[in-house]
């Protein structure tokens, strides 16, 4: 009967165990879950980002360029130069996902061409 008493606790203690291991198994699942969106939230930021950087250096080149061309020496440096290209509009700048930021492109490519 002892013996009995005894698989049957170790059974229960099996179950307990089981039912604890489900519980975080399925905790950990939805953590990976908001990670994951997380991350895509962060990587569609830093596209953005890029986006915006790389038109932030064509206005520094194109202001630099123009500067340049206000002196005589630099007006002649400019007709031998090429002029500064814009940046080929990227897959950040289709992802722009709120209202200020396409605006923010609209202005951009706007200034580029």
């Amino acid at each position: 009967m002892h013996a009995l008493l005894s698989l049957q606790e170790e059974q229960e203690r099996r179950d307990e165990d089981y039912r604890r291991t489900q519980s975080v198994l399925a905790e950990t699942i939805e953590i990976g879950r908001a990670t994951a969106q997380q991350i895509a939230l962060q990587g569609e930021s830093l596209s953005i980002s890029e986006a915006i950087a790389e038109n932030t250096d064509y206005m520094l080149q194109k202001s630099a360029r123009i500067l340049r061309g206000m002196t005589w020496s630099g007006w002649v440096a400019n007709i031998f130069t090429s002029d500064v290209k814009c940046p080929s509009v990227s897959a950040a700048t289709t992802a722009a996902s709120t209202t200020k930021e396409e605006d923010i492109f609209t202005f951009l490519q706007k200034k580029c061409n």
